[in-house]
């Protein structure tokens, strides 16, 4: 009996121990829980950041697009240009251009 009686108190020592192990492991697992949750907010961050380096890249790719075709306008605005009556009629439309503007906004 007693024999049996000593095998169940050292049993019973060994399962305290394990639990006083397993408390103190309680507060670092709530620590990881928490760290898991400020890289699950990172990681959203990071995703929002990732969308818009794309928009600003379309939009980059847009504004190149848009720049080649400003200069074709600017060769062809040179072509106009160079010719004598072309020239005399863009100056006379830039002027009625720019009375309109002008007339616009005093309106």
């Amino acid at each position: 009996r007693n024999h049996s009686k000593i095998q169940s108190n050292q049993k019973n020592h060994v399962n305290i121990q394990s639990n006083l192990k397993n408390r103190v492991k309680i507060p670092s697992i709530q620590k990881n829980r928490e760290k898991i949750q400020k890289n699950r907010t990172k990681i959203q961050k990071n995703q929002a950041k990732i969308l818009n380096t794309k928009r600003n890249h379309s939009k980059i790719q847009s504004n190149q697009k848009n720049h080649v075709k400003l200069q074709s306008n600017q060769k062809n605005h040179m072509k106009l240009q160079s010719n004598p009556k072309n020239h005399v009629k863009i100056q006379s439309n830039l002027r009625r251009f720019r009375a309109v503007r002008r007339f616009r906004r005093i309106a």
